[in-house]
């Protein structure tokens, strides 16, 4: 469908407005016809947000409008459209501050480098199921992609039952621990202080090297890695192969090509 991804995008904005105006600060999203019309006409700006609004919060929301464009059955370069648009009538119509290049970039482009392996996560939960994906599962994939899992609940899978996105290889790795900080006291003897439990979490997806699996679409093979604190979220990244080839055979196979990188580290300190 086409038309049922600008129904939902617009939806997500009117509530991504409504909770702005709710939360945080009501002028920034009271929006009129003159804050329109002035953003319209008016220059694009870099803004000076907060770092986690600009480097998270901002390619979160566009993974949101990627998520809802490739679960209603679109490819990735269609859904990467629908993400580029929508970024740019949120900046114009969301807020009423001036329109933002640094955000444009941020949702219009992170947020398909960042939405497309949370699409293919979430859907990856729910095809691996040997009779359908129970509560459980289901669950898990709306905590992934929201709109991935939401739409499977409501219309199902437009793409039909295990398209050519669903991939067999995949490697998932949880991690616990806690992160140990070194301090110098005044001996100048150097100590391990424990300072905040942590999870991480990692999957590849995708099969280097592998005769049974080619890379032909975006995003075949992609890395994504996340690690959590007491702080709260200090890490997340993806790395996915935009466009290339496979090379080789035995042994000496592999793929090569342009990939796309989105990164966001803010530990304490950065804050």
């Amino acid at each position: 469908s086409y038309v049922l991804p600008v129904v939902e995008i617009l939806a997500l904005d009117v509530a991504f407005n409504f909770v702005g105006r709710v939360l945080y600060e009501p002028a920034t999203f009271e929006v009129t016809s003159k804050t329109i019309r002035r953003n319209l006409r008016g220059p694009w700006v870099v803004d000076d947000d907060p770092f986690q609004v600009n480097q998270f919060g901002h390619p979160y929301q566009g993974a949101m409008y990627h998520g809802i464009a490739r679960s209603n059955g679109l490819n990735y370069w269609t859904s990467m459209a629908y993400t580029f648009a929508s970024s740019a009538l949120w900046e114009i119509a969301g807020e009423t501050s001036p329109p933002s290049r640094n955000d444009q970039i941020a949702s219009g482009i992170a947020g398909s480098f960042l939405g497309e392996p949370l699409f293919r996560v979430s859907r990856l939960l729910l095809e691996r199921a040997d009779h359908g994906p129970g509560v459980w599962r289901k669950l898990a994939s709306v905590l992934v992609s929201p709109p991935t899992g939401l739409n499977h609940l409501m219309v199902g899978n437009p793409a039909g039952p295990r398209g050519p996105d669903a991939v067999p290889f995949s490697d998932i790795r949880v991690q616990f621990g806690v992160t140990a900080i070194t301090a110098d006291d005044s001996r100048a003897v150097s100590s391990l202080a424990l300072d905040q439990p942590r999870v991480a979490l990692s999957m590849d997806y995708g099969y280097p090297g592998s005769a049974g699996y080619r890379h032909e679409h975006p995003f075949d093979y992609f890395r994504i890695e996340s690690s959590i604190s007491g702080e709260g979220l200090e890490h997340l990244s993806t790395r996915g192969l935009i466009a290339g080839t496979d090379y080789g055979a035995g042994r000496l196979a592999g793929f090569w090509g342009l990939y796309g990188t989105y990164d966001y580290f803010a530990p304490h300190d950065f804050r």
